[in-house]
This record gives structure tokens, sequence and C-alpha cells, in this order.
């Protein structure tokens, strides 16, 4: 449950797509979290806490007004038997601290996201997934207004941004290619 002055949100956004490239070719590239982050908007690598286990950071700007900042603590794994690969919330790493100035917010979030493999003839077909969670501060600026249109507007925000990532993720992986 969200603090009186932070705003829950709860984002995702899935797609299906086709990658020209059979299964063990598709699967190490997309299972490369760092490769494939370096390629994405609004997300970038900013450490490496241990193999596998990254501390992300999700940023973007509203209209060039809002400039909206978390962090995210994740871990990865590939699931062989299910072609699977998750990229889930990493626990016991210290939280960033809530912020809310004039025109940025900045907060913890929690990144998820799957990968799910499956061969179609010479190529391997793709279910992505992801999700972003975060407590952000309420600006006081946005008081006057109820806390279900902030989040709302906030998640639309989110959303969007979760499917620049996505299309990211299939345009410029085939690009690559």
């Amino acid at each position: 449950m969200s603090h009186p002055d932070t705003v829950a949100l709860a984002v995702s956004v899935q797609r299906v797509f086709v990658f020209p490239a059979d299964l063990a070719r598709t699967t190490a590239y997309f299972c490369d979290l760092t490769r494939v982050l370096s390629h994405l908007p609004h997300l970038r690598l900013i450490t490496t806490h241990a193999a596998n286990q990254y501390r992300i950071r999700y940023s973007a700007a509203e209209a060039g007004v809002l400039h909206v900042t978390f962090f995210c603590d994740v871990q990865a794994h590939y699931d062989e038997a299910n072609r699977t690969f998750h990229v889930d919330p990493l626990a016991g790493i210290p939280p960033v601290k809530s912020e809310a100035a004039f025109n940025s917010i900045t907060g913890q979030g929690y990144y998820t996201s799957r990968s799910v493999f499956r061969p179609a003839g010479p190529d391997t077909q793709i279910k992505y997934s992801i999700e972003i969670k975060a407590d952000l501060p309420r600006r006081r600026e946005l008081d006057w207004m109820p806390k279900a249109i902030v989040k709302r507007l906030a998640e639309d925000v989110v959303r969007r941004r979760l499917r620049e990532i996505t299309a990211a993720v299939i345009s410029r992986s085939l690009a690559e290619l």
C-alpha cells in the first residue's frame, strides 16, 4: 500500500513477435541483458551488483517539463526447461531515496520482464512482457488534483514509454541481426 504522499504505479505491456533466427541464436541474443539494455530508450544499466544482478535506471521527461526517474534492482536468469528469460526484482539492496522537486520525481521502482521463446520453423516466436511498479513521491504542486487522476496520468506516461521500449527491443534487435 502506498503512502498518502506517494503515487503507486503499476504498468505493463506485452507483445508477441517473430525473430528471424533459430532458437539457440535468439535466446543467446536476448538473454544478454547488458547488450539489450544498451539499445533501449529510457533504460540504462547503472551498476552490476553481482553476476546477473543489476541496478537499472528508468528515466523519461514528459513534455520536456517533468523528469521522472526510478531505479530498479533486478536479477536475470534463463529457465531452459520453459525457454523463458526472467528479469525479476532483486531483494536486499537498499532502495534509493524518494524525492520530489518542482520538475522532477525520483524513487525506487520494480522492473519485471519475461521473454518466452518458441521455435517457429527457422525462426523464433517471442512473447515479451515488461512491467514497472513504483511508489513515487507526489509533487506538492499536484495536491489540488485527486490522487486517482495523478495516478492515471502518471501511468499513461509510463505506459507510452514502455511501448517505446518494447518497440525498440524489436526494431533494434532486428537491425542488429
